[in-house]
């Protein structure tokens, strides 16, 4: 049977020079066979009501099928992070790592979807089924941002069939919803070259056509009624103009991967670009921004 390599990454420092280091493993782009121990939100180092003395130690497990990758990985981290950051590499089994994930997978449902997986049954058989296959753990939406996209997604449908953009599609979920929902001009884009390939299998699982690109922002320049951006904070507003430049005038743009108190940082950027905010979709602490494209600045 195969190995899968696991390299576990405890940081045993402050909360907030762990935000630094999540976000320099973001640019390394790990890729999908990445699980993340914790519940700290990445905007915990603007949030004034965060403690940057709790050290609870925090996990981070990167998985590999080769040994020698995790080893340089292992070096380049300890070479950047050398007293507060403690590693281990372990060998496991492969087949335990692609399927342990699944025993903790449940339906995730919204007013007009049921999320799946393919061996699943929906008790809501009057939901439109999306089924999700994300291989080794990856994109399985389980997050509230999805939930708040989708509602919001829904809203957009009700009187027309727009084009469609999702900028950081993930494994597909929105944009597959947005097909689901009747929409047949779709264009979906990620930086992640895994997530495009599990986006592309969920596509064709769900027997609905994407165009996928894999890439920071979207290389073509054509204009879309509805564009979808459910990324962190720091690319919306790397993004943002980017992102305007495909809106048409009169489009709806949803932003989220955004807690409460980022929003309004976030809001104004996009208020400078021609943007109206219209609605708040809102779960717990985290929120999806939907706009209006008033007119171009």
């Amino acid at each position: 049977m195969s190995k899968t390599y696991e390299l576990k990454l405890v940081w045993s420092s402050d909360h907030q020079s762990y935000i630094v280091f999540r976000a320099h493993l973001d640019e390394m782009t790990l890729g999908q066979y990445v699980e993340i121990e914790d519940d700290v939100n990445l905007h915990s180092v603007e949030n004034e009501h965060t403690n940057p003395d709790d050290t609870k130690p925090l996990a981070i497990s990167v998985y590999r099928s080769t040994r020698q990758e995790l080893l340089d990985l292992e070096t380049k981290l300890k070479e950047k992070f050398p007293i507060i950051l403690t590693t281990k590499l372990l060998e496991m089994e492969e087949e335990s790592w692609k399927t342990g994930w699944k025993d903790h997978f449940e339906v995730i449902y919204s007013s007009k979807f049921a999320i799946c997986m393919p061996w699943q049954i929906s008790e809501k058989s009057e939901k439109i089924r999306i089924e999700i296959e994300p291989g080794m753990a990856f994109g399985t939406g389980q997050h509230q941002t999805t939930r708040l996209c989708l509602q919001a997604i829904e809203n957009q449908f009700e009187d027309r069939e727009p084009s469609v953009l999702d900028v950081g599609t993930g494994s597909g979920i929105l944009a597959i919803a947005a097909a689901k929902l009747g929409a047949t001009d779709l264009f979906a884009t990620d930086i992640d070259i895994d997530a495009v390939k599990a986006a592309e299998t969920n596509s064709e699982i769900n027997q609905v056509f994407i165009s996928y690109s894999h890439t920071p922002k979207p290389d073509f320049s054509r204009q879309f009624d509805l564009v979808i951006a459910n990324i962190l904070k720091p690319a919306l507003l790397l993004l943002a103009e980017p992102i305007k430049e495909h809106c048409k005038k009169g489009s709806t743009l949803l932003l989220s991967g955004l807690t409460l108190d980022q929003k309004d940082s976030v809001l104004i950027v996009y208020q400078g670009l021609g943007f109206v905010e219209r609605k708040t979709y809102i779960e717990d602490d985290w929120c999806c921004l939907e706009l209006f494209y008033d007119s171009p600045v």
